[in-house]
This record gives C-alpha cells, structure tokens and sequence, in this order.
C-alpha cells in the first residue's frame, strides 16, 4: 500500500508514503481530512512526511501531494530537455495545509518523486527536510 495509513503522535500527525503509485495522493488527501476530523476540524501542531525507503513512482502523485502544502502558482521542479527546452511544474490549487509545521524524513533510498517533494518542500521554506542524503537522482 502506498501509504502506510497516518498515525497521531500527541499533536503531531505522522503520513507515511512508501510508493507513489495512483493511490498515494488520493490516500494521503483522505489522511489529511481523516486528521481533521477527529480534531474537530483542528489541526494537528506539526505534520512528518516520512518518505524513507520511497524509492519513487509517478511524477504527477508527487506533484499533487506537494499541491497540498504550498499555495498556487509555486514552482515544484522544472525539466530541461535535450533540446532545451525547459518544462516547468507549478501548484495548481491552493494549499489544503498551508501553514502546519512540517517535517519531511528522508534516507539514502529515498529517490526520485521522493526527492521531487522534498526538495520542492525544502525550497520553499515549507518543510525541514531530516535524514540521510537522498539517493541523488
């Protein structure tokens, strides 16, 4: 399963995404409202992104997953051809989290849409990015 569903820890919310594969936006967007609603439209103190041993997936659940935390219009990551031409990825709805704390864990197999979130996340003054060097794709 592609998240490993949230767990609270006091406070503080705990998502896990192991893949992302076509169930790991929707499933972290169900978490996230799952979270709400047992604090009563609360929210928690501070959100871990644990996306350790996340080896990647599909680029466009981990664009939407980064939709979630950063306000429209925001550059996610941006892909330069051989040609040159430059394809860029931005937010394209408004945050449902835009202000929680957030923490991002990563380790050496975290690759790829992993590293896609987090950097994006980390670029923007949103998240702090903890752990191992990512595996550097």
């Amino acid at each position: 399963m592609p998240l490993d569903e949230y767990a609270m820890e006091g406070d503080v919310a705990v998502l896990r995404i192991s893949r992302f594969t076509e169930q790991a936006y929707p499933g972290i967007q169900k978490s996230i409202r799952d979270i709400y609603e047992e604090r009563k439209g609360t929210p928690p103190k501070g959100i871990i992104l644990d996306l350790r041993e996340n080896t990647g997936g599909i680029l466009e659940e981990s664009l939407d997953i980064t939709d979630l935390f950063l306000p429209r219009g925001q550059e996610i990551a941006s892909v330069r051809a051989r040609n040159g031409e430059v394809q860029r990825y931005v937010t394209r709805t408004q945050a449902v989290v835009p202000s929680t704390p957030l923490v991002i864990l990563t380790d050496e197999y975290s690759a790829s849409a992993s590293e896609i979130v987090a950097g994006a996340l980390q670029d923007h003054d949103r998240a702090l990015v903890i752990g191992a060097t990512t595996f550097g794709k």
